[in-house]
């Protein structure tokens, strides 16, 4: 999930809570998810970055829209 999709999200799941209190246990658990998944996608990109460490050599943490050179 985009970094902006997760403010988005809350404020949509929030709205829906304030609206109709029944939706309090839904909403709060796709609140969850969303944020585990988040997560996930997180440690995915640490693992390739890993990865990328591993294989290339040269560490491409906290570059933002750069490409990378091509493997020899």
């Amino acid at each position: 999930m985009p970094a902006a999709e997760s403010p988005r999200l809350r404020k949509k799941l929030t709205s829906f809570i304030i609206e109709d209190p029944h939706t309090i246990t839904r909403a709060l658990s796709l609140m969850r998810v969303a944020h585990n998944l988040e997560r996930i996608g997180d440690h995915a990109a640490n693992i390739a970055e890993d990865i990328v460490y591993l294989r290339e050599g040269h560490d491409i943490r906290h570059q933002q829209n750069k490409p990378l050179a091509p493997s020899p």
